[in-house]
């Protein structure tokens, strides 16, 4: 139904008696779909009527006169139905019992009846079980189960028997909602063969009611019926909790279920016994196998009870069951010892599950166990095995393992282990570790060791405001001083920018050339004047290029300055380019800037040979974005096609005729 405006429903809510008064008048109008006015006020009138039984019974009377009123449209007649479920009394049940089966209105009086809450209306609906058939009866068997009428065990019982399947099924279920003796008895003989879950579970509701109302022999009876294995498992999986809340002594009944073999009653006992009592765990362990053991040992252990642990202990060495194998390790966080974390140690060679396993605990275990042996372990460990420790040693925060860390990233030529401690520095260094890492970074003479240790320095930097003190601490010498210029360009900054500037002017070649390679380090583009000036005066070619790759990447990096002037700077970068390689690079980073005057450059270029196939990858990049592509489809065609003529790159190709397509 649409809304009806603002004014409308403010006039209604605000109108006077005399208009609320003939509002079930005006309802019986009502059109679906049309103005809600009139019932928005037989919503408020028939609310209001509910403080007063008489003005009850004067709306009831209204709103039974609109669903007898042939003149009143079928939607009028849903409403006043509708609302005579909130004040419907028993002046009204007569002529709505006498509508029932009536289609659509026969529906409306029904759920009006059902909500009445009057014997009469009870009665009306259980009258009408012997005469209704189909969908009708089904209908009013429902409202019965709804209303919880124990008077209507018997009729229902009877339909039970029904020819027609839809009757019998609901007849059952409701006798099931309403329960009793009659009813479990009925349904215990129709469930007796256990092969119709419907009716088992209905069954299994009777004694769930029984167990409401207070009557454990009957909800016993019943339970115990259905813990028979004949029954389904649905219905077995309620039954059985069931009989362990009736039992004397549950503990005695999830023995015997432990050790049998039904599964459902073993899944019935094993999510139950995290209720008993340590005793009566340490107690059920005994004699067992581990594998049948291991059940209460998971729970003892789960309350820190160390007697669970030998148990684990086997279960985690159980080699030819991997599942038992990672039960037992993971159970040890809270019971584990020093035994424990050489076994959890030694599960880090093995296969994932039981890894993953060893790891999650050896990161909670108490750090008085696990920090002093997992550093030794690290320290001759190699592979996976100290890769998987690296994690762990991060996971624990183990700050202790810097001074170790720090010694290992000392060892050169070994790439493996350069990245595992550069990993966990990374995470654990501070400000303190700073310093030492300078040190190391001096010390080495491995290039790619010391580039590696230069990034660990800069991502731990860049937690403490990129600080270069340590750096500009260890500028001694003028060998130092070269030495450290790399890093600093990479930190960054005013005060590094001012040191690399005075390497950059001296007369030491050595110095220069540090300073030049730091600047060409350079995070972001705040030195794009200085390459822009090495890359034209410097007389080394060697250093022209360099400054003018570092001025086209620092350029096109993300920045707050226009994209014309991006635009601009790398137009004479490619200017300036003496190399294709130069001019490559200008065309491919070109496409960072998204503008449009970078599109129609780029076309541009699609005439040079040097730089077309790059030229065409460019413009792809840009149709890539929607929010530049959609204003300027018929640039981007016009693009796009000459692309597809000329690319040789049959990925380019491919793209841009996906683009053309959404131009």
């Amino acid at each position: 139904m649409k809304h009806t405006t603002i004014s409308t429903v403010a006039i209604c809510l605000l109108a006077s008696s005399t208009v609320l008064a003939d509002a079930p008048v005006d309802l019986k109008k009502y059109e679906y779909g049309g103005d809600q006015a009139s019932l928005l006020a037989v919503e408020r009138q028939a609310e209001d009527s509910m403080v007063d039984k008489a003005k009850q019974s004067r709306m009831a009377a209204k709103l039974l006169d609109v669903m007898t009123d042939k003149e009143a449209t079928l939607a009028a007649k849903q409403h006043a139905g509708i609302m005579l479920r909130i004040c419907g009394t028993e002046a009204e049940v007569p002529a709505l019992a006498n509508m029932l089966g009536g289609g659509k209105l026969g529906e409306f009086a029904r759920q009006a009846i059902e909500r009445i809450p009057a014997k009469a209306a009870g009665k009306a609906l259980r009258d009408s079980l012997g005469k209704l058939k189909g969908p009708a009866l089904v209908a009013v068997i429902n409202s019965t189960a709804n209303r919880h009428d124990r008077q209507a065990v018997g009729a229902l019982i009877g339909l039970t028997g029904s020819g027609d399947a839809s009757v019998a099924a609901a007849a059952a279920h409701a006798l099931g909602r309403i329960g009793g003796t009659e009813a479990a008895a009925c349904l215990k003989r129709l469930a007796a063969n256990g092969k119709n879950a419907e009716l088992a579970q209905a069954y299994l509701s009777c004694g769930i009611i029984a167990m409401d109302f207070g009557d454990k022999t009957a909800a016993a009876g019943i339970f115990d019926t259905l813990a028979d294995a004949k029954y389904p498992a649905s219905v077995r999986r309620g039954a059985l909790p069931g009989q362990l809340l009736l039992a004397d002594d549950p503990g005695v009944l999830l023995g015997k279920w432990l050790d049998g073999d039904d599964p459902e009653a073993y899944r019935v006992a094993a999510d139950n016994i995290s209720k008993q009592a340590n005793d009566w765990l340490l107690a059920c362990c005994k004699g067992k196998p581990v594998d049948k053991a291991i059940l209460f040992a998971e729970i003892l252990a789960s309350r820190g009870e160390k007697a669970a642990l030998p148990i684990l202990t086997e279960a985690a060495k159980a080699k030819d069951n991997q599942v038992l194998r990672v039960r037992g390790i993971a159970a040890m966080a809270k019971v584990g010892n020093r035994d424990s974390v050489s076994l959890l140690i030694d599960a880090l060679d093995e296969e994932a599950p039981i890894l993953r396993a060893a790891v999650k605990v050896l990161s909670t275990m108490p750090s008085n166990l696990i920090d002093k042996a997992g550093l030794e372990v690290y320290k001759k460990s190699d592979g996976r095995q100290r890769a998987t420790l690296g994690d762990v040693l991060v996971a624990r925060r183990m700050t202790a393992a810097v001074g170790l860390l720090l010694e290992l990233a000392k060892i050169e030529n070994d790439a493996d282990l350069r990245a595992d401690v550069s990993f966990a520095l990374v995470t654990l260094g501070d400000e303190k570790t700073l310093p030492k890492l300078v040190d190391i970074i001096l010390a080495v003479k491995d290039r790619k060791h010391c580039d590696k240790m230069e990034t660990t320095y800069l991502e731990i930097a860049k937690k403490h405001e990129n600080t270069v003190e340590p750096i500009l601490a260890a500028m001694k010498d003028d060998a130092g001083t070269a030495r450290l210029l790399s890093v600093l360009g990479r930190v960054g900054g005013k005060t590094a920018l001012k040191k690399i500037e005075e390497a950059v002017a001296s007369e030491n070649q050595q110095l220069k050339a540090a300073g030049i390679r730091a600047i060409c380090n350079w995070p972001d583009a705040s030195v794009a004047d200085q390459l822009a000036k090495l890359a034209k005066e410097d007389k080394d070619k060697g250093v022209r290029i360099s400054a003018l790759r570092a001025y086209i990447r620092v350029v096109s990096l993300k920045s707050d300055r226009p994209t014309e002037k991006s635009l601009d700077m790398l137009q004479k970068a490619f200017e300036v380019a003496e190399r294709p390689e130069e001019m490559i690079l200008v065309t491919d980073r070109v496409s960072t800037v998204r503008d449009m005057k970078t599109l129609r450059w780029l076309v541009a270029l699609l005439d040079n040979e040097v730089v077309a196939q790059e030229a065409c990858r460019s413009i792809v990049d840009l149709a890539h974005h929607r929010y530049l592509r959609n204003p300027n489809r018929d640039e981007f065609a016009k693009a796009l096609k000459k692309v597809i003529e000329i690319s040789k790159d049959t990925s380019t190709v491919e793209r841009a005729k996906g683009y053309l397509e959404g131009v």
